[in-house]
């Protein structure tokens, strides 16, 4: 009984950080989505590890950090 309980407070615990770290990285895909064009949906698939730079840099400077 008492494993059954560490496990659903682990559970727990993990869920709510993963809701939190993708509630923090959302604003950061939907404004690459409107750059874009495409969906917020489109844009996870697409770029999935969020770097948290904002949008408004043009594709020139992303590109000079990988030199």
């Amino acid at each position: 009984m008492l494993r059954w309980a560490a496990v659903f407070a682990a559970a727990l615990v993990l869920g709510v950080g993963a809701a939190a770290a993708a509630a923090q990285h959302f604003g950061h895909y939907a404004e690459r989505a409107d750059a874009n064009r495409r969906t917020v949906l489109a844009e996870v698939l697409a770029q999935p590890i969020c770097a948290g730079t904002p949008a408004s840099r043009s594709k020139d400077q992303l590109l000079s950090q990988l030199d």
